[in-house]
């Protein structure tokens, strides 16, 4: 009796054990909002010398485009003139928040090189 009781407490153990190490191996996705942009925002850090205020606001900016694109945007009928509005308003409002942010120079190097990606 009591090596089936011992037996069943190590087995138990194992499959607990065992659930742990495969939930620690499960992959976080990539395509998250939050992910996108703060790989964005560390992109122009680099290239715009970003102060700590100005990396978080772009940081929101980027996480709103990114949540409005695939609540609106994503799985639907791009030439759709409807669809082109509705991405053509959220740039617009990434544009607006890019430039309340950023001084003048920062926002025309920006415009250069990373507006529309």
């Amino acid at each position: 009796m009591k090596k089936i009781i011992y037996l069943l407490v190590l087995s138990f153990s194992l499959l607990v054990g065992s659930t742990a190490v495969q939930a620690q191996r499960l992959a976080v996705s990539e395509d998250r909002p939050e992910d996108i942009a703060k790989a964005k925002v560390s992109m122009m850090h680099e290239q715009l010398d970003l102060s700590g205020n100005q990396q978080r606001a772009l940081f929101r900016a980027y996480v709103k485009r990114e949540v409005d694109i695939k609540k609106h945007i994503s799985n639907k009928d791009t030439t759709n003139p409807a669809v082109q509005q509705l991405k053509l308003k959220i740039n617009q409002d990434l544009e607006k928040a890019v430039k309340r942010e950023l001084s003048a120079e920062q926002f025309a190097r920006w415009k250069k090189e990373f507006e529309g990606k």
